[in-house]
């Protein structure tokens, strides 16, 4: 599954949950009919990733440059009224954001209004490379979450020797560093 850092059969495992019970609202929305249900997967969208992952990028990255960030599509009237469009303005075949090209492109650059969507993310592989590797591998070696059975040993013997691999490696690995600092701070 694209959608997630960790496979069904690990979530399972960590923190003594039931993987099943977490993902399969989640499933359900991505694997159903887009045409049909789009409306659905956009207000998925809206939150589990607006407000608790792209909002605190956007803080956190206008605060590290002393910038202060503006997010115009989040005013409550203008994100009501894009649920009320029709979704043929929304999105149709392998076309996205169809109302918006439209108004804008009297006013930009058609490079613009045709550029290919990119991605705002986080460089854990960079970080990982450059800086922290090696920090997390030390700390990894003998976490205090596996001690306790919060997070499955060989999960950890699994991930942290590969963070250097790929991007998703690097995610997994900070990951489960930043839930044994966690641990460690506020919990032992």
């Amino acid at each position: 599954d694209t959608y997630f850092v960790f496979k069904e059969k690990e979530l399972k495992n960590i923190f003594k949950i039931n993987g099943d019970m977490l993902l399969k609202p989640i499933k359900s929305v991505y694997k159903s009919n887009i045409k049909k249900n789009l409306n659905k997967i956009l207000y998925l969208d809206q939150k589990l990733l607006l407000s608790e992952y792209f909002n605190m990028v956007v803080d956190k990255t206008t605060m590290a440059n002393s910038m202060e960030g503006r997010v115009p599509y989040i005013d409550k009237f203008v994100a009501d009224f894009s649920f009320n469009l029709n979704q043929k303005l929304k999105a149709n075949n392998d076309k996205e954001k169809i109302i918006l090209k439209n108004l804008g492109k009297n006013l930009l650059p058609l490079n613009i209004i045709k550029r290919k969507k990119q991605g705002y993310g986080v460089p854990y592989y960079n970080w990982i490379n450059l800086e922290l590797g090696d920090i997390i591998i030390s700390t990894m070696e003998k976490p205090e979450i596996c001690k306790n059975g919060i997070i499955p040993n060989r999960l950890i013997e699994k991930t942290i020797p590969k963070i250097r691999e790929s991007q998703t490696h690097a995610m997994r690995g900070w990951m489960l560093y930043v839930v044994e600092e966690w641990y460690k701070k506020f919990i032992i």
